[in-house]
């Protein structure tokens, strides 16, 4: 079973667990070990990556290098190719299994964590939905990093989704008729592509589609707080570019964002050692 010293992470996580890292007082240590997770000895292979890595850690550290390696021996060996091990001095230490692989561990000493490769490795597990949406229904789908988690069709009522061509009070009221079924299939897609968000803990939502369908479903979808961005890219190629432009975009601000803490957190400390 794991040490009550360790901090584990959902992949899926936002950043809320590293601002709670970078909240700590440093100095940190921080070990990036291979740990392939496609072979039987996964775990035997770890500890001795780990204890291979932390051979390299100063001596004033010796302390912590054995709460480490023993933490490790207790640690669930988890899907990935990368163990982050990310430790103030007297811990507790925050694990992460991470996608990116990495030829040869490596260990450092700084009066930060270095999050950079944690960081560039969660730009990829960001959850986001993406909608292709009409006037008749809607393909949500789901995604966590580039992997499919959840889809899902909505069909809607296609009765008089066409507007009519008659003369006078008729055509009025064909029209009227085919803008409230619009209206309808808008509210029954944007309640699903809600629920398939808060399943998921997405952070953005990209739609697309024709033009009033989509601006319909991303009016609904603000009302409902839901972080929504509409996307106009063409043929699929260009949507999958887009996609992966928006995501990065998410990526890059949580990143600022942490970043920015834990120097504002690094320079307060430092004035208040001068004083």
């Amino acid at each position: 079973m794991d040490s009550p010293d360790v901090q584990t992470t959902d992949r899926s996580g936002v950043f809320a667990d590293l601002r709670d890292l970078v909240e700590r007082s440093g100095p940190f240590l921080t070990a990036i070990v291979p740990a392939r997770s496609d072979v039987a000895d996964a775990s035997d292979r770890l500890r001795v990556e780990t204890g291979s890595a932390l051979r390299d850690a100063p001596s004033e550290w010796s302390d912590d290098v054995r709460a480490m390696e023993s933490e490790i021996a207790d640690l669930h060996h988890g899907d990935g190719a990368a163990l982050i091990a990310i430790r103030p001095r007297g811990g507790p230490t925050f694990y992460e299994f991470v996608a990116d692989a990495v030829h040869r561990p490596s260990v450092s000493v700084g009066p930060l964590p270095r999050l950079a490769p944690l960081l560039e490795a969660r730009q990829r597990t960001i959850p986001h939905v993406v909608v292709e949406t009409d006037l008749a229904g809607a393909d949500i789908t789901a995604f966590d990093g580039g992997d499919v988690v959840t889809q899902q069709q909505v069909e809607g009522d296609t009765t008089h989704i066409h507007r009519g061509h008659p003369g006078g009070w008729s055509q009025r009221r064909y029209q009227q008729r085919a803008e409230n079924t619009w209206d309808d299939n808008a509210r029954e897609v944007s309640e699903s592509v809600r629920a398939v968000v808060e399943s998921v803990g997405a952070r953005l939502t990209l739609v697309t589609g024709p033009t009033r369908a989509q601006s319909m479903l991303v009016s609904l979808l603000e009302l409902q707080r839901v972080a929504v961005r509409a996307i106009d890219a063409g043929d699929p190629d260009g949507m999958a570019d887009e996609i992966v432009r928006r995501v990065a975009d998410v990526h890059a601000s949580d990143t600022v964002a942490v970043l920015d803490e834990a120097k504002e957190r690094i320079e307060h400390r430092a004035d208040s050692a001068r004083h």
